[in-house]
C-alpha cells in the first residue's frame, strides 16, 4: 500500500478517535487525581508512605529520567495487591485510556527485554509512584510516574492541573520481531505518521524539512532526543518546514501527529495543549534527520514558540524509540506557579523574581560575592562549550597552568598547557562526534558543580576501555574551584559502569542486544 494511502487510512482512524474524545465532557482531572492520590497514600503503612511522599518544593520533583535505575518513590515491586490497586487507580485517573494502554504496554516490554537479554535488571515492577506535597484542593502538589521508557510529571495548583510535562514515552523494541509478542508496536503512530509526512514532501519542501540526510550518529544527526533529561528544555535550531508551507493533506498529517502525543493525557489536558498549539500553528516547524525508510535510523522534531516534541529511532538497528513532549516555560507548571508566587505574598520564600529584586535592599541585589559566583558559572559554561566544540585554545585558557585534577584513579596535574585535546579532555577526544549538554549547574563561593550528559560515538580510549565505534551516553558530575576566572582544581566522576554496559563489557547485555 502506498505510504500516502496508508497515511490517509491512519488519519481516518484518528479522526474517528478524535470525535469520540471531543464528545466526552472535558473536565479538569485534578480533583479526581487528588482523590486517587489521597487514597493511594492512605492505603500505605507509614514506612511506605514516607517513601512515596516527598515535599513539593524538593529538588527531586525536577529530577526526571527515562533509563532503568533506582528512583525516589515507591515501586510496584514493593506494593501489596491492595496498595498496587490504589496506585494503578491513581495512574488511570491521570491518563487517557489511550495513554494508559501505551504506558501498560511499555512496562510489559521489560519482560520482552528480559527474555532477549537474559538479564533480570529488566523488571516491569520497577516503576515508581511519587507524590510531591499534599494532594489538597488548595495549594500546590504534584506526582510522578516513572520507570524505564516512561516519565509523566503532573502539577496541580488550587484544584487545577497546571503542568503535564515533561512527558516521555519510549519503546524497546520499537517493533517486537519474534516470540509471543511479535508485531507489538506501542509507538507505531508516532513512527508511521512522521515517516508518512516526510515522504509526502516535494523536493522543494524537503530542502526545508530534511535538515540532515546523513545516517544517524553522523556529524549533524542526533544520538537521541536533543533536549535530553534537562530540567529546562532549550529551543532547538529554528530549522524545518513551517505548517503554513505544507499542503492541506500534509497539514492534516502534522496535526494528527501532534494530537497523537497530546492524546496520552486526559481529554481536558489534551485539548488545552492543542489549543496552545493552534494559537502558534502557522509557525510550527517539522524537521527530519536521517533515513526515510523503515529500518533506517531517523529523528524528527516538531517545534513551536512554547513547546517541543522530539522523536528518535536510532539505536538497535532503528528499533528503539524515544519520544518526549516539553514545554519551554510550562514544564512542571513552572509558568503558572511562578505567576502564583509573584502575586501571593505568603509564597514569597518559594520565589525570587523581578518583584523581589525590586524590593530587595541594594546590598542584597548584587553583592560582590554573588556577582563573582555568577561570573564563575559563566566561565564554566564557556568551558563546557569548549568541550563540545573541541576548542583546545579556550580549554587551556580557562585552566590554570597549575590546575589539580582529582578522579577515581587519583590526583594528577592537568595544566592549561595541554598540547592536544586528548590531554586536555580525554573523553572529548574519545567521543566523535559528541553532543554535551548541561543538566544543572550550581555554585557557592569559589566552587561550581555541574551535572552533564555526554553523547557520542566511542572512537577513542579512556582508562583502557578499548575503541568500539558504538554510540554511548555518559553521565558526568564535576566540581570546579576557580580563582581569578581560571580553574585551579577540579573533581570529576562519571558513570563508568553504565559506559561499560553500553560497550558490551562486564554485566552488560550480549553484543547486539537492546540497550537502554
Amino acid at each position: 500500500m502506498p505510504m500516502i494511502r496508508y497515511a490517509a487510512r491512519l488519519l481516518a482512524i484518528l479522526a474517528l478517535a478524535s470525535a469520540s474524545v471531543h464528545a466526552a465532557e472535558a473536565t479538569d482531572p485534578a480533583p479526581s487525581m487528588a482523590k486517587a492520590a489521597n487514597a493511594f497514600l492512605a492505603a500505605l503503612p507509614p514506612a511506605k508512605r514516607e517513601k512515596a511522599s516527598i515535599p513539593f518544593h524538593s529538588e527531586e520533583r525536577l529530577n526526571w529520567h527515562f533509563v532503568p535505575k533506582a528512583r525516589l518513590g515507591l515501586p510496584l515491586k514493593q506494593m501489596s495487591p491492595e496498595e498496587r490497586q490504589a496506585a494503578l487507580t491513581l495512574l488511570k485517573a491521570s491518563l487517557s485510556a489511550h495513554g494508559l494502554k501505551k504506558v501498560d504496554t511499555i512496562r510489559s516490554l521489560e519482560e520482552v527485554l528480559r527474555a532477549i537479554e537474559g538479564n533480570d535488571r529488566r523488571d516491569p515492577e520497577l516503576y515508581y509512584f511519587t507524590v510531591f506535597g499534599d494532594p489538597a484542593e488548595k495549594g500546590a502538589w504534584g506526582w510522578r510516574y516513572e520507570g524505564h521508557h516512561a516519565s509523566f510529571n503532573w502539577t496541580m495548583l488550587d484544584g487545577r492541573l497546571v503542568g503535564s510535562s515533561p512527558q516521555f514515552l519510549g519503546s524497546n523494541p520499537g517493533d517486537v520481531l519474534e516470540g509471543p509478542r511479535k508485531g507489538t508496536r506501542v509507538l507505531a503512530a508516532e513512527e508511521d505518521l512522521g515517516r508518512a509526512l516526510v515522504k509526502s514532501l516535494s523536493a522543494e519542501q524537503s530542502q526545508l524539512a530534511v535538515i540532515s540526510n546523513s545516517p544517524p550518529f553522523g556529524a549533524s544527526a542526533p544520538l537521541g532526543i536533543l533536549s535530553g533529561k534537562t530540567r529546562e528544555a532549550a529551543a532547538q535550531e529554528d530549522k524545518g518546514i513551517a505548517y503554513a508551507s505544507l499542503t492541506a493533506e500534509q497539514q492534516g498529517l502534522l496535526l494528527s501527529l501532534i494530537q497523537e502525543y497530546a492524546a496520552a493525557q486526559p481529554v481536558a489536558v489534551a485539548q488545552a495543549r492543542l489549543a496552545r498549539v493552534k494559537a502558534e500553528l502557522p509557525n510550527v516547524k517539522f524537521a527530519w534527520m536521517g533515513g526515510r525508510e523503515k529500518g533506517q535510523g531517523h529523528y524528527y522534531r516538531i517545534q513551536g514558540a512554547s513547546f517541543l516534541i522530539e522523536y528518535d529511532n536510532t539505536q538497535n538497528n532503528a528499533n528503539h524509540i524515544h519520544t518526549v513532549w516539553r514545554e519551554f516555560k510550562g514544564d512542571w507548571g513552572k509558568d503558572v506557579l511562578g505567576e502564583h508566587y509573584r502575586t501571593a505574598p505568603h509564597h514569597a520564600k518559594h520565589h525570587v523574581g523581578e518583584q523581589d529584586a525590586k524590593k530587595a535592599k541594594p546590598a542584597e541585589q548584587a553583592s560582590p560575592a554573588a556577582s563573582q559566583t555568577e561570573a564563575n558559572k559563566a566561565t564554566i559554561r564557556r568551558f563546557f562549550k569548549a568541550f563540545n566544540d573541541g576548542d583546545l585554545a579556550t580549554l587551556t585558557a580557562i585552566s590554570d597552568e597549575r590546575r589539580v585534577f582529582h578522579s577515581a584513579t587519583g590526583t594528577t596535574p592537568r595544566s592549561g598547557t595541554a598540547k592536544t585535546l586528548a590531554e586536555a579532555c580525554p573523553m572529548c577526544a574519545a567521543l566523535s562526534p559528541r553532543n554535551i549538554s548541561i543538566d544543572y549547574i550550581m555554585a557557592e563561593g569559589d566552587l561550581v558543580t555541574v551535572r552533564s550528559i555526554w553523547r557520542g560515538t566511542y572512537t577513542g580510549v579512556v582508562r583502557d576501555v578499548p575503541v568500539s565505534g558504538k554510540d554511548v551516553v555518559v553521565y558526568y558530575t564535576n566540581t570546579y574551584r576557580l580563582k581569578n576566572g581560571r580553574i585551579v582544581e577540579n573533581w570529576a566522576a562519571y558513570d563508568r559502569l553504565h559506559l561499560l554496559e553500553q560497550l558490551g563489557f562486564g554485566v552488560s547485555p550480549p553484543a547486539g542486544k537492546p540497550g537502554r
